[in-house]
């Protein structure tokens, strides 16, 4: 392995906005949601469905990266029940669904 190339991941290792893998935290989120997303369509295809429930999935996030995110999810709320707890309240204002205010 080059020098230069072990150095780089020595550096992403100890930075706390990457995995060791090199993926970002935002990375990360957006593939914790979509496994627990595959995991949920597989029960439901199975016959036991549940429910999504997320809490502030997609802090990291980027913009775009948000936008195709929430509209998976707002795809998924067709399929199955997605409950989202959120502190970003403007991050998923155009979701349609059942608001409540703590």
């Amino acid at each position: 392995m080059p020098r230069c190339w072990r150095s780089r991941q020595r550096h992403r290792v100890s930075s706390p906005l990457y995995s060791r893998h090199g993926d970002s935290r935002g990375t990360q989120e957006q593939l914790a949601v979509l496994t627990r997303l595959a995991f949920a369509d597989l029960l439901k295809d199975r016959g036991a469905p549940v429910s999504l429930i997320l809490d502030d999935p997609l802090v990291y996030s980027d913009d775009a990266r948000l936008d195709a995110m929430t509209t998976l999810l707002g795809e998924a709320s067709g399929r199955m029940q997605v409950i989202l707890f959120t502190c970003r309240e403007r991050a998923f204002r155009h979701l349609e669904g059942n608001r409540i205010t703590l």
